[in-house]
């Protein structure tokens, strides 16, 4: 597994090894030591499964606040998606700006620190979508950014998007 931190600190990409012979292969997700060795210190609690059927399909852009705070890893089974993650930690030099990256599956995953908020778009339909989470859900304190924040200005790469309902009414920063 190959790690690069990138542009916001804490945020990293991983290159995923896939370990293949004719039964299939072997793709190691998580190792506590090799996070450790990198100063990734997150010790999985939850893990979700999320099913996208079409392509567009917008999620985020989600935090979960104070105590409640997760570091998450983001892994794609199936599919792809444009992954947005945006800084809101006060004290960090990128405070509200964002990055972006392609997850395909089984390709890549990406560790997003607790303080970043982050959203996808699916870029194929039937996209099959991982988070393996350092806190577990706490809908008492979610929180969420508008995907079309006029502040952040987010490219989405997809022209017909699925949001739901409670997305299209979080708060611009």
């Amino acid at each position: 597994m190959n790690f690069e931190e990138l542009f916001i600190p804490g945020v990293y990409l991983f290159d995923l090894e896939s370990n293949r012979d004719e039964r299939g292969c072997l793709i190691e997700l998580y190792s506590r030591n090799n996070f450790q060795e990198h100063k990734i210190d997150i010790l999985l609690n939850e893990v979700l499964f999320v099913e996208n059927g079409k392509l567009g399909t917008l999620r985020g852009i989600h935090f979960q606040e104070g105590a409640y705070a997760q570091g998450k890893l983001i892994f794609v089974l199936e599919g792809s998606i444009y992954e947005v993650i945006v800084d809101l930690r006060p004290d960090s030099i990128t405070y509200r700006k964002w990055i972006s990256t392609v997850l395909r599956a089984r390709k890549n995953m990406i560790y997003i620190p607790k303080g970043c908020a982050h959203g996808y778009q699916t870029l194929e339909e039937g996209t099959d979508v991982i988070y393996l989470l350092d806190y577990p859900y706490n809908f008492e304190f979610e929180n969420g950014l508008m995907w079309d924040d006029p502040v952040l200005n987010i490219q989405w790469p997809v022209e017909k998007k699925i949001i739901s309902e409670k997305d299209r009414n979080w708060a611009y920063l």
